[in-house]
């Protein structure tokens, strides 16, 4: 079982990046991604530091040490509890929630957008 999710960083649309899987906290990503977003602000035109930000913000002191709970890699892992994704595009600042590899580019916002609405999965299937 879990409460799996994954978020997926890259600079630009249609480039590869860095998947960052959750194990635990599948449910809460989206908040948890609108508070590191917050942390990152100073680095959001800088992508590479914004990366570290992001993922350090995720996993946090507590799990950073842990054997599991948290994953990185280069392609999206464990597809259990139904894929759910978000992709954060640096450039251009936009964020995108969805299931499946391809979330819909449609249902995204931009990240001030995405702080302020701090969507969570079951608005996002309502809509």
């Amino acid at each position: 079982m879990g409460d799996r999710a994954h978020l997926h960083l890259t600079r630009k649309p249609g480039e590869p990046g860095i998947w960052v899987y959750t194990h635990w906290s599948g449910s809460e990503l989206p908040k948890l991604v609108a508070n590191a977003l917050t942390h990152a602000r100073s680095r959001w035109r800088d992508p590479g530091y914004g990366n570290r930000m992001v993922i350090s913000s995720l996993i946090g002191p507590e799990d950073l040490m842990q054997e599991t709970g948290w994953g990185i890699d280069t392609e999206p892992g464990d597809e259990g509890d139904g894929h759910r994704i978000i992709r954060i595009q640096w450039e251009p600042q936009r964020v995108f929630m969805g299931e499946g590899e391809h979330p819909s580019v449609h249902l995204g916002w931009t990240f001030e957008e995405f702080i302020e609405k701090r969507p969570v999965w079951r608005e996002y299937e309502e809509e």
